[in-house]
């Protein structure tokens, strides 16, 4: 029986268990780019996992280990910047939400009930409009956005 946001057959139990694999996903992305400053937000955040401290990017981690589906909620495709997928065997996989919004399809679940995850596409084909170098996406976005002054450095001005 799959189990899935928004189906009938989900449960607490499973959504802690995705919401700790998310976790670690953002703990990973975090230790693999630490020149990108990122902070883990509070597990109830909507929308992304993971911000910067010196500019306005959303990133939204996912671990895909044993699943074969890379889904979304609709806050997710409206507010991150980026997607991170970590895979079985913990590769990074990373895609402008943009694109991945234009590919996806919008999951029954949500035609339905107007509830649950909203956009989704195999793992796969996450994989072949990705890049492994989150860099390849950061450095644009940091090049188009304006920096923010963090506290420590407003005080040594």
């Amino acid at each position: 029986m799959k189990c899935f946001s928004g189906s009938e057959n989900w449960t607490q139990e499973w959504q802690d268990e995705m919401n700790e694999m998310g976790h670690q996903a953002s703990l990973k992305v975090i230790d693999e780019y630490p020149e990108f400053n990122l902070i883990e937000q509070p597990l109830h955040q909507s929308g992304y996992d993971v911000i910067t401290r010196n500019y306005d990017i959303f990133i939204e981690t996912k671990r895909r280990d044993r699943a074969g589906i890379v889904d979304i909620t609709k806050p997710q495709s409206e507010i991150s910047d980026i997607i991170s997928m970590y895979d079985e065997n913990w590769n990074g996989f990373h895609c402008l939400t943009k694109e991945y919004n234009k590919k996806a399809k919008i999951t029954s679940i949500y035609k339905k009930k107007k509830t649950g995850k909203y956009l989704s596409m195999t793992k796969n084909q996450f994989k072949e409009i990705a890049t492994e170098n989150l860099e390849e996406l950061m450095q644009p976005l940091m090049d188009d956005r304006p920096r923010k002054v963090t506290l420590e450095e407003f005080y040594e001005l």
